[in-house]
């Protein structure tokens, strides 16, 4: 049913663990549904009623906050493989955030809440009801990471300095290498939402990073840090 989608999905760090075939079965069970968004379509706008969880099967999503001012701050981006919204899903909440596809996207959205629902797999068939239990341990797990993600970048946007606020975004970021679900910022504007910054303040920093031989910016605005006591 899920064709070349159930790779990706397996791929996704909720199914870790979980065979293919069981995998199927479980998304069957959660009510699996996939939808496309083009660049900068919402899959979800503030306030929505948050009753499913989203696999990125392709492209890039983005959490975004807007304040009082409509200024955009990114929360969080995922990539292929990542999950996002599970809090809200689980708590079933209105979204506090806007999900805005940063390219081309597709998503498959599942409904957790099924998963607490003893009568959704056959009471006899013990694989499915180990699939259940390693699904609900790795999103417990997931949640955790999250927390401990967002208390990152609550340290992160506390700092006054812009250069404090670079510095431990890039600790963070290769904290996190490696993991495909976080998608990587790819320019300097996509940067300056994460960093909740002026675009050309953060611009003007960076240049002078460079010139005191902190960093080297490359292409469309990637970072490569070239004192590595500077994140020390």
């Amino acid at each position: 049913m899920y064709g070349e989608d159930l790779d990706a999905i397996c791929g996704c760090e909720l199914f870790a663990g979980v065979a293919p075939a069981e995998a199927a079965r479980l998304l069957d069970a959660m009510d699996a549904r996939v939808e496309s968004y083009e660049a900068n379509d919402l899959a979800i706008r503030l306030g929505d009623e948050v009753r499913r969880a989203g696999i990125v099967l392709a492209g890039v999503v983005a959490g975004e906050f807007l304040d009082d001012a409509g200024k955009v701050t990114t929360v969080m981006r995922f990539g292929t493989g990542g999950l996002f919204a599970e809090a809200m899903a689980v708590l079933d909440m209105p979204s506090m955030v806007e999900v805005r596809a940063v390219q081309a996207s597709r998503v498959a959205w599942v409904d957790l809440g099924r998963l607490s629902d003893p009568t959704v797999v056959d009471p006899q068939d013990r694989a499915a009801h180990a699939a259940v239990h390693q699904v609900i341990l790795n999103l417990t797990r997931l949640l955790a990471h999250k927390n401990v993600l967002l208390t990152d970048k609550a340290q992160t946007l506390s700092q006054r300095r812009l250069r404090d606020r670079i510095r431990l975004y890039l600790i963070s970021r290769a904290s996190m290498e490696g993991q495909g679900s976080v998608a990587p910022i790819t320019n300097q504007s996509e940067l300056a939402r994460l960093l909740a910054v002026d675009r050309s303040a953060l611009s003007r920093e960076l240049g002078r990073m460079q010139d005191e031989g902190l960093i080297r910016v490359e292409g469309r605005g990637d970072i490569v840090v070239t004192d590595p006591g500077f994140l020390g």
